[in-house]
This record gives structure tokens, C-alpha cells and sequence, in this order.
């Protein structure tokens, strides 16, 4: 009995390490498996999608225009960091049966009974949006980082592949952010952004994009082909070709 021992302990050291690799590999399987809630492939059109802040960086517009009419419920999140490291969310769900458009104030900070503290430092900031049918699946979602910005000349977004330089360096709050979806269709095929750069102040400003590209910009009524990334207003920026 003692000669077939070593023989015994082998194969059943075997069978352990077999059966641990295989719950590791089911369990990798099972994390790497894409939720049913979410999609690789929009399968509607991208709506147009806009965040503004007001003055003072206490509150953000949210604008979403061009739903498709496929979509019922539209659901929203908003994620930051304050400046003391804590994570903080704007959540919200809106049905947009027949409508093609809605607008919604996110207060960066929380409120009860009327009174509202207001988070200071807000940094980090993602949104997500998820589209939904009148079933509740998801048709599309759009998922970008925002940059929330003050008393500096440079506007950039969170992926640094977008740079706007302006002459003067500005009052107020900005927010670079990359798009959904264009405003109005561009002339030549867009190959970076689109990116959009917001704000309640005026949006006539002077500036350059120090990003390499052939750029255009949506002042609100058409598009305007850049001389060497100068432009004279803020608004929605793609590099064309």
C-alpha cells in the first residue's frame, strides 16, 4: 500500500490544481461577459449632446437633442470627485415618449428643503447616458469625460486630444467635453471630435486650437472652416478631411 502512496498524492495534486484552474478560467469567463444591459453598437442614431454650467460652477445644463423615436426613457448619471477625494453623483431618469429633445439642471452638490451645499473642486468628471426602449433595453449608451474649467486660457478635454487656447484668459466656467453627436451635419468626413466647448458667459471669443488638424467650428447657425485653428467664437469643433 505505502509503494502506491506517492502515486495516489501525484494524481489526486493533479486533480486539485485541474480543478482550480478551471473555476479560474469560469470566473474570468464570467467577469469578461458583457452585461445585457449594455451595447458595443448603438443601434439608433447618437443624439446630440450638450452640458453647460452656469457662472459660478454650481450647476451644469444638460441639453440632448435628435432622440431617436425609438427611445422611451432616457436614463442619466453624472460622476465627479470633490476636492476632498469623496465621489459624488448626479443620477436621473427621464421618459421621452415622443419627444425629441429634453433639457436638465445637474446641481453639483446636494439639496434639502430647499437649501443646497454646493461641492467645491468638482474634478473628474464623467456622464453616461443610457437610451432605452419601451421594453427597458438598451439601444445606445454614450459615456464621455468632462472638464469643468476656470480662470485659464487653455480648454482642454479630458482625453487631451483636443486644445483651445484663448487670447484672454476668461471669467466664468467652461466645460470641454467630447459629443455624441454633431448639431448640424459637417461638410467633409470628420475624423477627431466632435468636441464641444460650452459656457453661459458669450461665447464670442478669440482663440486657437493647438491640436494638429483641419478644423471646423459650429458657431450655432453653420459651420466654419478654421485658418490654422483661429477662431473667433466657442462652440462645436471637428477636425475634417
Amino acid at each position: 500500500m505505502k509503494s502506491y502512496l506517492p502515486i495516489f498524492l501525484l494524481i489526486l495534486g493533479v486533480l486539485v490544481v485541474a480543478i482550480a484552474g478551471f473555476s479560474i478560467f469560469n470566473l474570468r469567463s464570467k467577469d469578461t461577459t458583457p452585461s445585457t444591459d449594455e451595447v458595443v453598437v448603438p443601434t439608433i442614431p447618437l443624439p446630440y449632446v450638450a452640458l453647460t454650467p452656469d457662472g459660478v460652477g454650481q450647476e451644469l445644463t444638460l441639453s440632448v437633442t435628435g432622440i431617436d423615436s425609438a427611445v422611451a426613457t432616457l436614463d442619466y448619471e453624472l460622476v465627479y470627485n470633490t476636492a476632498a477625494g469623496v465621489l459624488q453623483g448626479v443620477p436621473g431618469s427621464v421618459s421621452v415618449s415622443g419627444k425629441s429633445s429634453l433639457e436638465r439642471k445637474l446641481t453639483l452638490g446636494t439639496c434639502s428643503s430647499g437649501v443646497c451645499r454646493y461641492d467645491k473642486g468638482v474634478k473628474d468628471i464623467t456622464l453616461t447616458l443610457r437610451l432605452r426602449n419601451s421594453s427597458g433595453k438598451v439601444l445606445a449608451k454614450v459615456a464621455t469625460g468632462v472638464s469643468l474649467l476656470s480662470k485659464t486660457k487653455k480648454l482642454a478635454s479630458t482625453d487631451d486630444k483636443f486644445s483651445l487656447t484663448l487670447d484672454k484668459t476668461p471669467t466664468g466656467f467652461y466645460v470641454v467635453m467630447q459629443t455624441s453627436g454633431l448639431p448640424s451635419e459637417s461638410s467633409g468626413t470628420v475624423v477627431a471630435g466632435p468636441y464641444g466647448v460650452f459656457t453661459s458667459g458669450s461665447s464670442s471669443q478669440r482663440g486657437k486650437i493647438t491640436t494638429v488638424g483641419i478644423w471646423q467650428v459650429w458657431d450655432g447657425n453653420k459651420w466654419q472652416v478654421l485658418s490654422d485653428g483661429a477662431t473667433k467664437t466657442l462652440g462645436v469643433f471637428v477636425a475634417t478631411q
